[in-house]
């Protein structure tokens, strides 16, 4: 009996043929396997992004008026739930760009008024970020009661400033109304470790005026002009001036003797810059800061 015979595929054609079979099979494989994996009840989720979180474990408080111009700031980031040591930060001080920083973290040094802070954990290697950024928002500045409170001399004993008690009582040289400010205080506080000083100045006044503040030293180290401002007195307030300055500038702030407050308003009658000057020549040490108190009447003579 005769046979036919098929003719031969050449072996490289069928090797070639053999390989892509296999090959959709394996695939095939692998696609059945894993669709049974996401199958499966209990099976661990994929980790999202929004599983990488970011939280702020020390710094102000939300809300907070703070002293410190330079505040610090602690986080951490978990992961699903779990501490992330692996994680990296990205930080923000009043919504500029973030910027790669780590914990704890240093702002500032940041100006009197309002101020936020942001961070979020990143995980480079799996391209994850935290979309909710940990936020503080603070401000920076004295408070209304710090003018007048109860101060320790440089021994550690306690007393009441007694200009606060005068002012309070309502005692002292009241200017005529025509003049527009009523009473002021003044104090500076001095910061030797960063190089500035603050002059606050609590007003209350007969109607609002534009008002122009000068101030200087006097002392064994010579004279210097420390700043000036210019702002609205509303009928009751607080002014504050910061003002950063060089060492030599700081060692004349050290040896001072006397420091000379003017406030000027153009709109009032010339005669009411008898009312002008105030005269800081009291010494009180408050948490390690000098703070110098007016020595004379509420106004100046």
């Amino acid at each position: 009996m005769r046979t036919t015979d098929h003719p031969q595929m050449p072996v490289t054609e069928a090797s070639a043929e053999a390989r892509t079979l296999r090959r959709a099979a394996a695939l095939a494989l692998a696609m059945m396997l894993l669709g049974s994996l996401w199958a499966a009840p209990g099976a661990p989720a994929a980790v999202e992004a929004s599983a990488i979180d970011t939280s702020i474990t020390a710094g102000p408080d939300e809300g907070a008026l703070i002293e410190e111009e330079s505040p610090s700031f602690s986080f951490e980031a978990t992961l699903a739930g779990a501490p992330f040591p692996a994680a990296t930060f990205r930080c923000s001080v009043d919504d500029a760009p973030a910027e790669p920083c780590a914990s704890p973290f240093q702002a500032g040094p940041l100006e009197d008024g309002a101020h936020s802070f942001s961070v979020f954990a990143e995980d480079a290697e799996h391209l994850l970020a935290d979309p909710t950024p940990a936020r503080r928002t603070f401000s920076v500045g004295a408070t209304e009661d710090e003018e007048c409170e109860d101060f320790e001399d440089e021994e550690g004993l306690e007393e009441v400033d007694p200009e606060c008690e005068e002012a309070e009582g309502g005692n002292g040289r009241v200017p005529p109304e025509e003049c527009l400010m009523r009473t002021a205080r003044a104090r500076l506080f001095t910061y030797s470790s960063q190089n500035r000083v603050r002059l606050v100045i609590r007003y209350t006044a007969f109607a609002p005026a534009d008002v122009y503040v000068d101030f200087k030293l006097s002392g064994a180290k010579g004279s210097l002009k420390l700043g000036t401002a210019h702002q609205r007195f509303a009928k009751s307030g607080l002014l504050r001036v910061n003002e950063r300055l060089g060492e030599g500038a700081m060692d004349k702030v050290r040896a001072a003797r006397r420091f000379t407050v003017v406030m000027t308003i153009p709109s009032a009658p010339r005669y009411c810059r008898h009312y002008d000057t105030r005269h800081l020549t009291i010494r009180h040490t408050v948490h390690g800061q000098a703070v110098w108190f007016q020595s004379d009447s509420i106004f100046g003579s």
